[in-house]
């Protein structure tokens, strides 16, 4: 039998195995950046350190997913907004999200940082209405998504290793153009996500 918080298809476990490379990097970037920009704290020591000045990957997250914030801020407040979550239970909204963004059956690394960006505009919110509790819990539906719905991608594209190796073949320019281009699609989108989220 399922648990009340498992979706009645493509439930994600609650405890992923730790053995698992592409949950454990995917968690720590994604727990990281989100708790960083919404909160400015590391997560707690659990062995899944930020550790942005030292890891390629987090350092580049953290400077693409600040500049895809700065761009499509208004898109991801509406969403956030449209979303009330106040709760838990609310959270399962977090994967309609990421279905919605790649609906379309695009993927690549922009939809990635903007789907993680959305996820650090959604964990300031929550900051903002003191609930800081459900921060790392909705960190985890966008690294359960990402490492479940979309692993066979994340794989065929080296993992975390594929990611910083596409934004380091330019300049930091134009790795920001690449990203703001790519997400664009998601930024003309909005209306339909707002509309959809209803």
């Amino acid at each position: 039998p399922q648990s009340p918080d498992q979706d009645d298809d493509h439930s994600c476990p609650r405890f992923p195995p730790a053995a698992d490379p592409l949950y454990l990097s995917t968690s720590r970037l994604v727990r990281g950046f989100v708790r960083e920009f919404a909160l400015g704290s590391d997560p707690p020591s659990s062995g899944l350190g930020w550790l942005a000045g030292k890891d390629r990957a987090a350092g580049t997250l953290k400077s693409m997913g600040r500049k895809v914030i700065d761009k499509h801020r208004a898109v991801f407040t509406g969403i956030v907004n449209h979303l009330n979550i106040s709760g838990k239970r609310d959270l399962n909204a977090i994967k309609k999200v990421g279905t919605e963004m790649f609906s379309d059956g695009e993927m690549n690394w922009g939809r990635v940082v903007s789907f993680i960006a959305f996820g650090a505009v959604m964990g300031e919110h929550l900051a903002k209405l003191q609930l800081d509790d459900l921060i790392d819990l909705m960190a985890e539906e966008i690294t359960q998504y990402l490492t479940q719905q979309k692993r066979e991608w994340l794989q065929k594209h080296n993992g975390w290793d594929g990611f910083t190796e596409f934004f380091e073949e330019d300049d930091i320019e134009d790795s920001t153009k690449k990203v703001l281009m790519m997400v664009a699609s998601v930024g003309l989108a909005g209306a339909g996500l707002l509309h959809w989220l209803r």
